[in-house]
């Protein structure tokens, strides 16, 4: 059988997982045929057809042999088909020490290149961005600063780990900021990968980068009480599904949760383990990991001055109008299904159809 390049995207977390994920799940059979690169789903038949985002489904289950099983039986089937790349994708994985050990298994494999792909966020905006997802869910934050200060967002630790693990000939190190992503982050995946972006057909998705505006934020947090845990998303679903757009915002759009002098403390507190990331990982001898500038601390700058009644009632009327479309629309289909289903029943009991047994022939379709 054929050697392969077996990448292990790790994540972290909050640095796009989800758009790669979904791009890559969406482009499966192109991957497959055109760029002779698998990225498989849980199904054991046919492993390269059908949806699957992402592989955490693979490393859930706290049995090490069962994970490794899942990962080995999917390489045997890329090898089988004679394709020269496999992706897995997890974002939790970056944080996780069984991760890390079962990337050192890898390692051993016979006819298997591990490389491992991670995407590092400047620290003050992953924060941001980690409070927003997960932070103000938990009972162990009482406000951003809070889990600002107890978070340990040391990059240069964790890439250590995973050079302990694998070493660091296999880590491929990227970082996500638009200065650095001049023509986006899946043309900068694919590029790690050994994918030329260009000359291919390739399923447009939807920008998945998408959060809250501060004042929706603002109501999540005020409910914290109401998740089970930090990955409890049916409140975040609930306001997607019934605020609209119009209280969501975009990708790397800048959100004042923190205050210059806040961003520009968190900066400068992992300003020498980021340099040292830049040099020994990335090779670059000026020590900048990160190309935005610096926070300035003189910026203008207003706090969060909370809910008022003016801002809440909108909100809620936009929820209540929302629901009541929705809930509208669904009234109207069930009515609809409901007059075909009489109609319908109607007919099958008209004595002449059923003389001539088309009651019958109906009833044995139905049980098909």
């Amino acid at each position: 059988m054929n050697d392969i390049t077996l990448y292990l995207h790790v994540g972290s977390g909050k640095t796009g997982t989800s758009s790669i994920q979904k791009f890559l799940s969406e482009n499966r059979s192109e991957l497959w045929k055109s760029c002779s690169c698998f990225y498989p789903r849980a199904n054991k038949i046919d492993l390269h057809e059908g949806k699957l985002i992402n592989h955490q489904i693979f490393f859930l289950n706290n049995d090490f042999d069962k994970q490794k099983e899942k990962i080995l039986s999917s390489v045997k089937y890329c090898k089988s088909k004679s394709k020269n790349k496999m992706i897995l994708s997890a974002e939790l994985l970056f944080e996780t020490e069984d991760a890390r050990h079962l990337a050192e298994e890898l390692t051993r494999l016979p006819g298997v290149n591990l490389q491992i792909i991670i995407y590092l966020r400047r620290q003050d905006h992953w924060l941001e961005s980690a409070w927003k997802q997960w932070g103000y869910k938990s009972q162990k934050y009482s406000d951003i600063q809070d889990y600002v200060n107890k978070r340990d967002c040391s990059w240069l630790r964790r890439l250590q780990l995973w050079e302990n693990a694998v070493g660091k000939e296999r880590l491929i190190v990227r970082c996500y900021e638009k200065e650095q992503l001049s023509r986006g982050l899946i043309v900068d995946f694919l590029d790690a990968v050994g994918i030329n972006y260009d000359g291919h057909t390739w399923t447009e998705h939807k920008d998945l980068l998408k959060g809250f505006q501060r004042d929706a934020m603002e109501i999540l947090f005020l409910n914290k009480d109401f998740c089970v845990d930090e990955n409890d998303n049916r409140l975040q679903y609930f306001l997607e599904e019934y605020l609209g757009e119009s209280y969501q915002k975009g990708s790397f759009e800048n959100y004042s949760f923190l205050s210059p002098q806040e961003r520009l403390s968190i900066v400068e507190r992992y300003a020498d383990s980021n340099a040292t990331v830049a040099k020994e990982f990335l090779g670059r001898e000026d020590g900048r990991l990160f190309y935005e500038p610096f926070p300035d601390s003189n910026e203008k700058w207003e706090p969060y001055q909370g809910l008022t009644v003016e801002k809440i009632v909108p909100i809620f009327m936009q929820m209540l109008h929302n629901l009541d479309t929705k809930m509208n629309k669904r009234s109207h289909t069930k009515n609809i299904l409901s007059k075909k289903s009489h109609f319908f029943n109607k007919i099958m009991n008209n004595r002449f159809i059923r003389s001539k047994n088309v009651y019958s022939y109906f009833q044995k379709r139905n049980r098909r």
